[in-house]
């Protein structure tokens, strides 16, 4: 799965700031670790000329998304570009509603290869072709899918509905038809308090979109969104906000939930898009977005998100621990307050073998007595 950087400031970025943030993720290397989609969240176009194109900010912007997309391509990353399925903006600026096909043939030729479709101010009226208010998010979606299509060029679409699972809304049921991704939750705004939340609810949902009891078997398996994921096709749980400093982030992550966001993030088979300055980041932080056992897990072909299972022993206090498959046997995340870590373990020539990613030997030695689930055998790898 292909990593992306997502500048995610409003309507405040411009072409200086996104330069700077484009270097420091050079000088980084994580481009050279398939950080590859480069999102202005967002440019803030300032309206359109008599054709109806959109017109570039050239104050901001002097010399346009189109040379900056150059200059990424020239560091090995693409382009993405970010607009709403509605007028305006979440940012109050010039939207796609009424020009969907124009706009994805605008961004197209600037060289745009990925699509980020958010969902405020959406229209879900017959005015806007919508007579069921409960279909308006395939709807007004599939606009900007054909469009794309009718480009001939491969573009990756992202769909952000801004749902809230506790309003039933289930984007996972039809998303997969549209996109290659689809958020599932809230936004991650208010820091690490809202990582658990999303965690959960990405766990707890069934798959009509109603809540799962708090106690008994969870979800997971039994028709969540985990079942309509895979290759081509992924639940997004927000941006990875390790590192990142702004208003909405006044008290960064430490190392310790860095390392539980990643964690989760990458065995829940969430697209990860770092939103750092890493102009501005500690090694330590750079660190755990570039551990290759991490970032492996991540580019399984399998592409299995996995699943929470029940603690053997019944006892709430030990944490909780997802396993997912991959090609050659799982990988697996043990989760306890705001500490996670990962244990990835592949079939051998000798029989199972195991790699620790941010796991104690302890909890490796009690992982196979503590977790009831299905190990796989050597054999059937």
């Amino acid at each position: 799965m292909a990593r992306s950087y997502e500048s995610s400031f409003g309507n405040s970025i411009d072409e200086a700031t996104a330069r700077r943030y484009m270097t420091g993720l050079v000088q980084a290397g994580l481009n050279k670790l398939n950080y590859t989609y480069f999102i202005i969240d967002e440019p803030c176009f300032v309206g359109r000329d008599a054709n109806g194109t959109l017109l570039e900010n050239r104050t901001t912007w002097p010399n346009g998304l189109k040379s900056f997309g150059a200059e990424l391509r020239s560091h090995g990353m693409k382009l993405g570009i970010y607009t709403c399925i509605g007028p305006k903006t979440c940012g109050g600026c010039i939207a796609s509603e009424g020009h969907e096909v124009q706009d994805m043939n605008t961004f197209v030729e600037w060289g745009a290869e990925y699509v980020k479709t958010d969902s405020c101010s959406r229209n879900c009226t017959p005015a806007a072709g919508v007579q069921n208010a409960t279909e308006c998010g395939q709807i007004l979606w599939s606009r900007y899918t054909r469009a794309l299509n009718a480009t001939g060029v491969p573009v990756v679409f992202s769909i952000v509905c801004n749902c809230d699972p506790s309003r039933g809304e289930q984007p996972w049921k039809w998303a997969a038809d549209y996109a290659n991704s689809w958020r599932t939750n809230i936004d991650v705004q208010v820091g690490f308090q809202a990582i658990p939340y999303i965690i959960d609810a990405q766990r707890r949902l069934s798959g009509n979109g109603s809540w799962c009891p708090a106690t008994g078997t969870p979800c997971g398996g039994h028709g969540g969104p985990e079942q309509y994921a895979g290759p081509g096709h992924w639940n997004d749980m927000d941006m990875l906000i390790i590192g990142t400093k702004s208003q909405l982030f006044p008290r960064p992550l430490t190392v310790s939930q860095s390392r539980c966001q990643m964690s989760m993030w990458t065995i829940l088979k969430s697209p990860l898009l770092a939103s750092a300055d890493f102009t501005n980041v500690t090694q330590d932080l750079i660190d755990v977005l570039s551990n290759k056992e991490v970032l492996a897990v991540s580019d399984d072909p399998l592409g299995h998100e996995a699943v929470r299972l029940e603690d053997q022993r019944g006892s709430a206090s030990v944490g909780e621990c997802y396993v997912g498959r991959t090609v050659d046997g799982y990988a697996a995340v043990y989760s306890a307050h705001d500490s996670c870590c990962s244990l990835y373990c592949k079939c051998g020539d000798s029989g199972m073998y195991s790699r620790i990613g941010w796991c104690s030997r302890r909890i490796q030695r009690n992982f196979y007595a503590t977790w009831n689930f299905d190990r796989p055998r050597c054999k059937s790898c």
